[in-house]
């Protein structure tokens, strides 16, 4: 792992905004140590916009601007939802499913798939330059409430951290509803494992911690946090923190080269999503 810079980024953000949450954008806590900010790394369908020419530069199109090509890209679809209306109460159909490689042709950002037995969760991941994209788009670039599960755009899926994000929503029981099976003992035991492909490779994952936290509270939510200064520094994280904030006993021990994935969606109250967040933490096997 190369070195780390350890940023948190505390996220109102990422897969469900807090219902009093106007702000949907990442609050960034700088850690003691940390030295630079990470740059974002999603799989991206299109670059920024260039720089606009200065006042006096001098125009670079023929005198006939009407004789001057038109672009032929295709403009990239948005969403029109407020990220910050979605409760979870919403009513919503599952979007038809594709095929993996029928999604990654018709979307760039497709970079992966999880399926978690005996649930729903069973949908390609997607990642875009940013944490608010898709939000509110689906894969196939489809606006709706129930949005996609994304890649937190500070981290590679292939890399050896990254949090997979996604709406729990509970009343239609998609995307990342049924995670929160994983707070019952039972479910828990007997669905330690799943499967996440990353590209064209399908790993299993084992969960090893499981546990509800505050947004706010930064010594407990570090899961969001990208950068360490050492590969031991985030093993022993994995190790000692998550043990203490674990529902059940942690029975594995993570290894400075071993690769983890959180799953994070949003803790619902009955009337709409609070600002806790309920996280599975999965080591590669």
């Amino acid at each position: 792992m190369t070195k780390r810079s350890n940023r948190l980024l505390a996220a109102p953000l990422a897969a469900c905004t807090s219902g009093n949450a106007g702000n949907s954008a990442p609050i960034d806590i700088e850690m003691p140590f940390s030295t630079a900010t990470p740059a974002p790394t999603g799989s991206l369908s299109g670059g920024p916009a260039s720089p606009s020419p200065s006042a006096d530069a001098s125009p670079s199109v023929p005198p006939d601007a009407s004789a001057a090509p038109e672009s032929s890209a295709t403009p990239r679809p948005t969403s029109s939802i407020d990220a910050s209306t979605i409760t979870g109460n919403e009513n919503i159909e599952d979007e038809k499913k594709l095929t993996y490689a029928e999604y990654r042709a018709l979307n760039s950002d497709v970079v992966g798939w999880i399926k978690i037995k005996d649930t729903n969760v069973d949908y390609p991941i997607v990642q875009s330059h940013d944490n608010e994209e898709y939000l509110t788009l689906t894969p196939t670039l489809v606006e709706s409430k129930a949005g996609s599960l994304f890649v937190d755009s500070h981290a590679s899926l292939s890399g050896q951290y990254a949090v997979i994000h996604g709406h729990n929503m509970s009343k239609s029981k998609i995307m990342f509803a049924q995670l929160t099976n994983y707070g019952n003992r039972a479910f828990y035991d007997s669905h330690r494992t799943f499967e996440l492909t990353i590209g064209d490779n399908t790993y299993t994952y084992k969960v090893f911690a499981v546990y509800t936290v505050d947004v706010g509270d930064v010594k407990n939510a570090k899961y969001m946090m990208f950068d360490y200064p050492s590969d031991i520094a985030f093993a022993n994280y994995m190790n000692d923190t998550l043990a203490t904030l674990s529902k059940f006993p942690v029975d594995t021990t993570i290894g400075p080269d071993d690769h983890v994935i959180s799953l994070s969606t949003c803790s619902h109250n009955g009337s709409g999503y609070n600002k806790n967040r309920f996280v599975v933490h999965a080591v590669r096997q």
